[in-house]
């Protein structure tokens, strides 16, 4: 089981890193997704289909623009912010200053989804 590692691939020159952490489902116990898969489940086991079978998370980085910094350093800042959550145990998709920033413009009585904006310009 990973503890907390970002991997990284090149992809024609771009490099995209994973990173990959244990579920709050996995540390809870719940080991179903780890000894099994779906296909693989024995029939003893079938009522188990229902629940989480997920053992791992995994978020997805790449840098457009390093700047002056290093590559490896932002991504690492981004997977340790991601992991500290605002107000609960788990953690968010986004690094924690960008879910806030998010957070809060969707509540903003004037907010406007992609989706909606994108059917305004061409009415």
């Amino acid at each position: 089981m990973p503890e907390k590692i970002l991997y990284v691939s090149d992809h024609g020159g771009v490099n995209s890193w994973l990173f990959a952490a244990e579920t709050r489902q996995h540390k809870g116990g719940q080991r179903t997704g780890t000894d099994y898969t779906r296909r693989t489940l024995p029939e003893t086991s079938q009522s188990k289909l229902g629940t989480d079978f997920h053992a791992i998370t995994r978020t997805e980085y790449t840098i457009a623009r390093a700047g002056a910094w290093q590559e490896e350093r932002l991504v690492g800042l981004a997977a340790r912010l991601s992991q500290q959550s605002a107000s609960w145990s788990g953690r968010t998709l986004l690094p924690l200053p960008l879910h806030l920033a998010r957070n809060a413009d969707e509540k903003h009585p004037q907010y406007v989804a992609a989706a909606e904006d994108e059917e305004i310009e061409q009415s």
